[in-house]
């Protein structure tokens, strides 16, 4: 097979986008194919695209994929702290943000994740479920040990327009955007650069 040959560079990317092997395969959920890239120890795990700077771990939040999570968080390398481009935010802020607590929990199993890393509208992980009322994330993160803000403190220091979009339709299509029919979910093809286009609009946010 192509990865056991010692001639392939596992860390090739497109010149369009900079999307290698192993970003490609988070992308679009294929847990076997990302395991079997790790297994090479000169794959890269932190390779981002040069578009949005997402890295196979924010994918895997932004997907709620648990599977490739996993599999990426098995390597020492693999940097849990990375933020993306446009949003400046961490997989942990993704996966909160969408309410995917079997993501956060796989995260917050690594003692070098950092959980109070604001995101370019100051908001932290904690701070994102709240805005977009995931509770069983913000208990989570609640709980945790490494997290020293409470609840009703973060809720009273977002800034009006985070706070109005709690209840706004915003805050809900942003998570109907990688649910339900967005390129990045588990199994659909990815074509380079028009799958960041197509998910995210030029201001970084998500399209509803």
């Amino acid at each position: 097979m192509l990865a056991e040959r010692g001639d392939v560079n596992p860390n090739t990317a497109d010149l369009e986008c900079g999307l290698t092997p192993l970003w490609l395969a988070a992308a679009n959920g294929h847990a076997g194919v990302v395991k079997m890239l790790l297994q090479r120890k000169d794959v890269d795990p932190n390779t981002a695209d040069t578009e949005r700077g997402l890295t196979p771990l924010i994918l895997a939040a932004v997907n709620g994929d648990e599977e490739v999570a996993k599999i990426l968080l098995e390597r020492d390398d693999v940097n849990p702290n990375t933020t993306d481009i446009q949003n400046g935010r961490t997989p942990l802020s993704w996966a909160a943000s969408q309410g995917y607590d079997g993501v956060v929990k796989m995260l917050l199993g690594r003692k070098d994740v950092y959980t109070t890393t604001p995101d370019h509208g100051n908001q932290d992980a904690l701070s994102l479920a709240l805005s977009y009322g995931h509770h069983e994330v913000v208990g989570i993160l609640g709980d945790n040990a490494h997290s020293h803000i409470a609840a009703r403190d973060v809720q009273a220091s977002l800034p009006p327009s985070a706070r109005h979009v709690q209840c706004s339709q915003a805050s809900r299509a942003d998570g109907r955007a990688l649910r339900d029919g967005s390129p990045f979910r588990p199994g659909q093809v990815v074509l380079a650069c028009r799958v960041l286009a197509s998910v995210f609009r030029k201001d970084g946010s998500l399209r509803g």
